[in-house]
């Protein structure tokens, strides 16, 4: 599954299905850790407490 990211780094999963050029809005998951993620509304559930760059 894909999850797309809002201009601050949020998952949702309303508006627009796509984005033209905004790959880095994007992030393949499980159906568990998505489901996770729109219900936390945060990346905890993949990343914990570290960021994706760092």
């Amino acid at each position: 599954m894909v999850l797309r990211l809002d201009a601050h780094g949020k998952p949702f999963s309303e508006g627009e299905q796509v984005v033209i050029g905004g790959n880095e809005r994007y992030i393949s998951v499980c159906r568990k850790h998505y489901k996770q993620a729109i219900d936390e509304g945060s990346l905890k559930a993949i990343y914990g407490t570290q960021t994706p760059h760092g």
